[in-house]
């Protein structure tokens, strides 16, 4: 399956697990959309934290497919698994495509994700032991009026500390997928409250497991997060602006691989 692949079945709602999960290798790219007025302050955002919102591309205004060295033959008003639709800053539903919402004032942004490395971890051995999963945090993002909040943070646990160093340093390589960890260690040293900053968990442990698995001594690694738009989209408040779904990252036919630096 090619990227191109993945990218149709989503848009003919074939596709029923995370997109990210079906295809190594490539960039995983998340989405979000607004009315162009509010386009600046949204770029301000990204350049003011690029720790969590790494800016692949900016489209212009009604631009709906971006350039074919991305992903080709794509539209992002379908192309993506599950899109989230935010209402004055709440969620209202979420669906499988929003061409419906889309105008010639709406500007895409897309913006790297971690979970573009997960499968070059795998090939390497470094899977984690448990993860990842999203959290938001106590960590407050640089703010660009109308958009502030906290930083949401993804979370992998090494039971292993020497595959842990290496993990550090394979990632750190990558900083248009955020780069390498932000934090290592506790979550209450960021801080992250386990009963309610929980986003997007992992399907494999709920997370007294990861909790008790820290506590005993592995190794909690946390990143910055692309699931950020999200929670500043609560702070903004705008009147629309659509978001991926978390876990619903879209596959680029950029090859991770390259953007190494």
């Amino acid at each position: 399956m090619t990227p191109r692949d993945l990218r149709q079945a989503c848009r003919s709602d074939e596709v029923t697990v995370y997109p990210s999960t079906l295809l190594s290798g490539y960039l995983c790219l998340n989405l979000v959309i607004l009315d162009r007025d509010h386009a600046p302050a949204f770029a301000a955002f990204c350049a003011a934290n690029q720790n969590a919102c790494p800016l692949i591309w900016q489209g212009a205004p009604g631009q709906f497919s971006p350039p074919p060295e991305i992903a080709a033959n794509c539209d992002l008003r379908q192309d993506l698994r599950l899109y989230d639709v935010l209402i004055h800053g709440e969620k209202d539903r979420s669906v499988t495509r929003v061409d419906d919402l889309w105008t010639d004032r709406s500007v895409a942004f897309l913006i790297g994700s971690s979970v573009s490395f997960d499968g070059l971890l795998a090939d390497r051995g470094l899977a984690p032991d448990w993860g990842p999963a999203v959290m938001s945090s106590g960590i407050r993002c640089q703010p660009a009026e109308p958009f502030s909040g906290p930083m949401a943070l993804t979370l992998r646990i090494w039971e292993e500390t020497v595959k842990a160093d290496e993990v550090a340093a394979f990632t750190a390589r990558f900083p248009r997928c955020h780069g390498g960890p932000i934090h290592r260690g506790a979550a209450e040293q960021i801080p992250v409250n386990w009963e309610t900053d929980l986003l997007l968990p992992w399907p494999g442990g709920d997370c007294e497991q990861a909790r008790k698995r820290i506590a005993e001594g592995a190794q909690a690694l946390w990143w910055a997060c692309g699931v950020t738009p999200f929670l500043a989209a609560k702070a903004a408040k705008l009147p629309l602006m659509i978001v991926h779904r978390p876990g619903n990252a879209m596959p680029s036919d950029l090859r991770t691989e390259a953007l190494a630096e």
